[in-house]
């Protein structure tokens, strides 16, 4: 029964989902390459420091720089299984400590990459980003459907 209630909650979001990767390819296209980017999550331990990393190592050959900040509790390292899936990925992140997502850090990111839509909110209403500036992760996921 949980199974169905999460597929059933989880629905509208699988079908929205092809029309928000339509639109976020299509935003990004029509903007110059930025030179920094801002990944944010909520503690900045897991998700956005993987994330970061991730593209750092695609974008640094272009000129990209990419930073990593979360909303919560600063200077936590992230959790050992944190550490092992990204080390499954080649990457290390042993001596990551979480950072603040600050007024600066967030007006001089040419681009700013959150993993929901209440984040993106909250970059845009707390230091004035456009939501133009703002993309969510998961919107460039090539298939949702597994959900």
């Amino acid at each position: 029964m949980t199974d169905l209630l999460m597929r059933v909650r989880r629905t509208p979001e699988r079908l929205l989902h092809p029309f928000r990767r339509r639109k976020a390819l299509e935003a990004l296209r029509g903007r110059a390459r930025p030179r920094t980017l801002l990944v944010v999550c909520y503690g900045n331990i897991c998700r956005s420091p993987m994330a970061a990393a991730l593209l750092d190592r695609d974008l640094r050959p272009l000129g990209i720089e990419v930073q990593s900040a979360g909303f919560i509790g600063f200077n936590r390292p992230p959790p050992t299984e944190a550490v092992d899936a990204a080390k499954r990925h080649a990457v290390n992140l042993s001596d990551h400590r979480s950072r603040p997502v600050t007024a600066d850090g967030v007006r001089t990111a040419d681009l700013i990459v959150v993993m929901d839509a209440s984040q993106r909110r909250q970059i845009c209403e707390r230091f004035g980003r456009p939501p133009s500036d703002v993309m969510v992760l998961g919107d460039f996921d090539l298939d949702r459907r597994a959900g």
